[in-house]
């Protein structure tokens, strides 16, 4: 039996006949887990609501190492969410982001770890496709060239 540490759901689903179960780990407990380890105070989310649509941004205090009393804020928005719900589990998520980025946190979770690879991916081919896209306009424009010196 597989044991999930802050699982939303109170007991994991059965496998059965091939069915994969899914259990979904919100991002608000990944983040307690992150903010427990670099020892800051518990998350505080601020909301907006424009046209309909939520958009949290949440704010951490965290104590710098080796600085007594010497604290920094982080802060972070995300995209907007048709509930409160979303938009502070978006406001978690760029949390975390930021917590990677200015202190090295690293989340041990496959389903982020796919999900960087598939954006590392994502931003590839679009860089890709730009160098493809001007490629192709430097070579119609070759071809114009070529068209009228044979005119």
């Amino acid at each position: 039996m597989a044991v999930l540490a802050g699982a939303i759901a109170g007991h994991l689903p059965q496998e059965s006949e091939g069915r994969c179960a899914v259990v979904y780990v919100s991002r608000r407990t990944i983040l307690n887990d992150v903010i427990k380890a670099l020892e800051g105070s518990s998350p505080s989310y601020s909301f907006s609501n424009v046209d309909g649509l939520y958009v949290a941004t949440g704010f951490v205090v965290i104590p710098l190492a080796g600085d007594i009393g010497e604290l920094t804020l982080l802060e972070a928005t995300d995209f907007a969410s048709l509930t409160k719900d979303g938009a502070e589990e978006a406001a978690a998520n760029a949390l975390i982001l930021v917590a990677k980025r200015d202190f090295g946190v690293v989340v041990d979770d496959f389903s982020f770890n796919d999900v960087e690879h598939l954006r590392k991916e994502n931003e590839s081919l679009h860089n890709n496709n730009l160098l493809l896209k001007s490629g192709w306009v430097q070579s119609i424009d070759q071809l114009d060239m070529v068209r009228k010196t044979l005119e």
